[in-house]
């Protein structure tokens, strides 16, 4: 916590808003530890077909990997999403833990777009996105700019 006393000159001064700077060094052996465990997940892409029949169910799947030759294991979630362009209905493309990952890895969902929010012909926009644990013991993903792969899909 920190406070401040300010004294007007004359008489009593309103203070409305106010903006502190400060400026610091950071002192030789006093640098945040690095984590002591480290990994980088990485979603490589998302497979579908070019276009899809709404009657018909087709798979989605997301393409995964995390390196344990150079890295430790993975832990967190793969999330799949789907956004329908006409309409802007979100489709739940549902989600998988990543427990102790390590290697590479397949997320498969069944899409059956009917029901879905879908009426005529639209695109999809899916999104597939890697969130880390918040656990601190799991360690940290030291590249979170490969954590999200995208992929458009029409369906008429």
């Amino acid at each position: 916590d920190m406070a401040l006393y300010l004294k007007g000159d004359r008489k009593a001064v309103g203070l409305y808003w106010a903006a502190l700077d400060l400026e610091y060094e950071v002192l030789p052996g006093t640098e945040p530890p690095e984590p002591d465990l480290v990994y980088d997940v990485v979603v490589e892409g998302i497979s579908l077909t070019s276009y899809h029949r709404s009657w018909t169910t087709k798979p989605i799947t997301v393409a995964y990997s995390n390196n344990c030759e150079t890295y430790d294991p993975a832990n967190g979630t793969l999330d799949l999403e789907g956004f329908v362009v006409d309409g802007g209905a979100i489709i739940d493309g549902g989600s998988t833990d990543l427990d102790d990952f390590c290697d590479s890895g397949e997320y498969v969902f069944q899409f059956y777009p009917d029901g879905e929010g879908i009426v005529g012909s639209t695109d999809v926009e899916w999104t597939a996105t890697f969130t880390p644990s918040t656990d601190p013991a799991d360690g940290e993903d030291i590249n979170d700019t490969n954590n999200t792969a995208e992929a458009d899909h029409y369906v008429r």
